[in-house]
């Protein structure tokens, strides 16, 4: 009697625990309901032409500013999954993930920005313009790490900057997820919206 009395307890507290780290996730993060996706200003417009620029034989390439955005996108990502959906376990949490740092999605973030008439390529990839997902992902990475560049490293401005590519993800992933009893497994419910989700992104819709 007593221990279930305990368990009780613990389940209340538990409970109320997670609505506490919840409620101070959204205070802290303040997601925007306007998730329109706009071009950054650029102080320094060398930063945004490098990043644009996918010369596979040209030194002043983006792949440096791919491999240093791909790590800042990889840190966001992990930062507003952990603090938007509190109670998702950590294969939950690898699997979506993996999902939003996949090139396709990444691909599809670039096409929000319309940069696509503005990438500087090789003449041999200039029919893959408007249909490369590798290019469009990586030229993302690289224009990610352009921003925190022209923003003296500012991490928080380059996060505030990312909001509105996931929030729709995240505000519709935490209402799957919310009520999702711990099993071991993935969601199957889950699993079909973020593959809905990310075939929709993909057609820039």
């Amino acid at each position: 009697m007593i221990r279930k009395i305990a368990d009780h307890i613990e389940g209340e507290v538990n409970k109320l625990l997670w609505a506490f780290v919840k409620y101070e996730a959204t205070k802290t993060i303040l997601l925007p309901k306007n998730n329109t996706v706009k071009e950054w200003k650029f102080k320094n417009k060398h930063f945004r032409m490098k990043s644009l620029t996918n010369h596979s034989n040209n030194e002043n390439n983006n792949e440096r500013l791919a491999f240093l955005g791909g790590s800042i996108i990889d840190n966001i990502v992990s930062y507003y999954l952990f603090c938007c959906i509190p109670r998702c376990k950590i294969y939950t949490l690898v699997y979506l993930k993996q999902k939003i740092l996949d090139k396709i999605t990444l691909a599809g973030f670039f096409k929000k920005l319309k940069l696509e008439k503005h990438l500087i390529l090789d003449k041999g990839n200039e029919m893959d313009r408007h249909i490369n997902d590798n290019i469009h992902g990586e030229t993302f990475k690289a224009y990610i790490g352009a921003i925190y560049l022209d923003c003296n490293c500012d991490f928080d401005k380059v996060r505030d900057y990312m909001k509105p590519f996931l929030t729709p993800f995240l505000d519709k992933w935490a209402e799957i997820l919310k009520d999702t009893e711990d099993n071991n497994e993935i969601p199957s419910e889950l699993e079909h919206i973020v593959k809905l989700d990310l075939q929709i992104l993909k057609k820039g819709t």
